[in-house]
């Protein structure tokens, strides 16, 4: 038997009071009827890892940095052997003593093992 109530928009109000996104469409920065729609461009896989970045608790006043960075959001360097994106203090500046590299080579291709001083990070 077909119920009228579970259609295609049941669950709606749910997920837009909580700003979650619903069948595809990106979250907004909506908090029961506080907020408003965002009219332009998004970044729709970002905002479902990361909901608190569309609509923060109400306790949240932006004081506390963001601690985490995707290697998704680093520069890449393409090379003839592969690629590779780092991570320094420049994008995440909390990590003072570490830094990270995220790198795919070719098959066949080596990369030499090496080290840095920290000044050759940061």
């Amino acid at each position: 038997m077909h119920n009228p109530n579970r259609g295609p928009m049941a669950g709606m109000t749910a997920a837009h009071e909580s700003g979650d996104s619903v069948a595809g469409r990106e979250a907004q920065p909506i908090r029961g009827d506080d907020g408003a729609d965002i009219i332009g461009p998004g970044n729709s896989q970002r905002q479902v890892q990361e909901r608190f970045l569309t609509t923060p608790p109400r306790t949240d006043h932006g004081t506390i940095p963001n601690l985490k960075w995707s290697f998704a959001d680093s520069h890449m360097r393409v090379e003839e052997g592969g690629w590779s994106r780092e991570t320094t203090i420049r994008e995440l500046p909390v990590s003072k003593q570490m830094a990270g590299v995220n790198m795919r080579l070719r098959t066949n291709v080596v990369r030499e093992l090496h080290w840095h001083k920290q000044a050759e990070w940061a």
